[in-house]
């Protein structure tokens, strides 16, 4: 086993290295670019939710945020769990209408962001269709549950690349 050890040492330390093919520039591309995208969004969410939920009083406001910014990378329906959570605690703290007003203003920011600022931010770096995120929400969350959702989106750019490299699957990976 020594002398295993001290060839297989030897290959990786002086073998020739193989430069990293398309594909894989491809998905370190996308994986990159996904995360770092849904960062700054979810960050930004957070501020924006921490900002108004301090200006209502409400307590917690900081474990809310840090709430709104964690469900901010489930796709589709990480925003509904980041908004209901809060509104249905300031129930129990304010009135029924301060509550509704406090709903409408951190739904209208998940919207924006949901809706406008993270599609102009995503442009064409993911390069997939809205229908395409929900079925791999649903796929990955069946098969991983959370963390699946959590990945569904950066698993389902992977499955378009490989399918985009393979001349069998090249008709089905342009449906994604």
């Amino acid at each position: 086993y020594f002398l295993l050890i001290i060839i297989l040492s030897a290959y990786f330390v002086f073998g020739k290295r193989a430069s990293p093919s398309s594909e894989l520039e491809e998905i370190d591309h996308k994986l990159t670019s996904y995360l770092s995208v849904k960062f700054v969004v979810s960050i930004l969410t957070s501020v924006a939710f921490y900002i108004i939920l301090t200006a209502f009083g409400l307590d917690f406001a900081l474990f809310w945020s840090f709430l709104a910014f964690i469900f901010n990378f489930i796709p589709a329906i990480g925003s509904i769990f980041a908004t209901a959570f809060p509104v249905l605690f300031s129930l129990l703290v304010f009135s029924p209408v301060t509550s509704i007003i406090l709903a409408l203003l951190l739904t209208i920011i998940e919207n924006f962001v949901g809706n406008y600022l993270e599609p102009v931010l995503f442009g064409k770096k993911m390069e997939l269709k809205p229908i395409t995120v929900l079925w791999g929400l649903m796929l990955w969350g069946i098969i991983w549950g959370i963390p699946g959702m959590f990945l569904s989106a950066p698993l389902m750019a992977l499955l378009k690349i490989i399918g985009e490299n393979f001349s069998f699957s090249r008709k089905m990976a342009a449906y994604l």
